[in-house]
């Protein structure tokens, strides 16, 4: 406001001299005479548009209002509409704008609403999936056994070790025992250590006092699993073992725990010690234990048990209260490992 002031004193005032105000200084103002009178010139309009632009907005606003006030009031009404008509419109597009854009965040937020429900639903869809795909995969697995088995959800860790053991939701109320195989569809993981009512905690094999009796499909030599620090070991092979590297093992049966033929792993490395130790070999397993969730609890019974033979033989009455009748039988041993044989039961009957 005050620059406005200024230069409209600068353009129309003329100079005064500050020693003598009462005397005007002649000077060669575009407004000014040589006395220092209010001249109009020609050269002032030319001085005004070559000063500033301020000047010619101040002519041309200058120019329209006399133009205004010259009119009729029924001239000056289409006049004013005229000029008002861009206003109007640049006002009207501007509170449509605004109108627009308080839609458009509205809607925005509704689609990013729509978005985050989207991603959570896809999120669950994929995990079901993926659900879907591993149960279908114990249950395929399941199939090919011939135990009992038990399919279980993992629902926790041990705290206290983490990597050693895991919580299924499986029981004693629902048949789950003691020191049963535990296994995955790609392979063993554990045994059962405590059974609960509707909880087992399961033993893993990262454990260093869970060990497992081991065979090699190729050779058939046998090895005992183990747990050393941060690696599977294969221990007690004789000095001059036939294992090599990319073999496969799987529970020989042996210790009552774990089944036959059930799959566990594949040797990495082979190394020797001397006489004494004999042969280790590293190990990786098929099943990565840090990642389990659902798994198969295997019962030691049969699904299609062997028919049992009964054989009555006569024999002679012990003498006393603590004698016993001897019988020697003689069975025949077969090496084939697949071959289940019948249940043989001997009858006593006395004479």
């Amino acid at each position: 406001m005050w620059s406005d002031i200024l230069w409209y004193k600068k353009l129309f005032m003329p100079s005064v001299n500050m020693k003598r105000p009462w005397t005007l200084t002649k000077t060669n103002h575009p407004f000014t005479d040589k006395q220092g009178h209010f001249v109009m010139r020609s050269n002032g309009i030319r001085y005004i548009f070559k000063k500033s632009h301020k000047g010619i907005i101040f002519v041309i606003l200058l120019a329209i209002s006399l133009i205004l006030i010259s009119q009729p009031l029924n001239r000056k009404q289409g006049i004013s509409r005229v000029v008002s008509y861009p206003l109007m419109m640049l006002s009207q597009k501007t509170i449509y704008n605004f109108s627009e854009i308080k839609t458009l965040r509205q809607e925005n937020r509704a689609l990013k609403d729509i978005v985050a429900r989207m991603t959570l639903e896809n999120a669950n869809l994929m995990g079901l999936t993926r659900e879907n795909q591993r149960l279908s995969e114990l249950l395929e697995c399941g199939e090919h056994l011939s135990y009992h088995f038990y399919t279980a959800r993992v629902i926790g860790y041990d705290i206290s070790r983490p990597e050693k053991s895991v919580l299924i939701n499986k029981g004693n109320r629902d048949g789950v025992q003691r020191n049963w195989g535990v296994m995955t569809h790609r392979g063993i993981v554990g045994k059962t250590l405590v059974v609960r009512g509707s909880e087992t905690i399961v033993q893993l094999l990262q454990d260093r006092n869970c060990r497992v009796s081991v065979i090699d499909t190729r050779s058939r030599e046998v090895g005992i699993l183990v747990w050393k620090v941060d690696k599977y070991e294969l221990i007690y092979l004789p000095p001059r073992a036939n294992v090599a590297k990319g073999d496969s093992l799987v529970t020989s049966g042996y210790g009552g725990v774990f089944q036959r033929n059930l799959p566990v792993g594949i040797i990495d490395t082979v190394s020797f010690s001397d006489e004494r130790q004999g042969m280790h070999a590293q190990v990786s397993l098929f099943e990565n234990l840090n990642g389990i969730e659902e798994v198969i609890v295997v019962s030691p019974d049969l699904i299609n048990p062997p028919p049992t033979i009964i054989v009555e033989e006569e024999v002679e009455p012990p003498t006393s209260r603590r004698g016993d009748a001897r019988i020697a039988l003689h069975q025949e041993k077969v090496e084939q490992d697949s071959i289940v044989f019948p249940e043989l039961k001997i009858r006593r009957r006395w004479r």
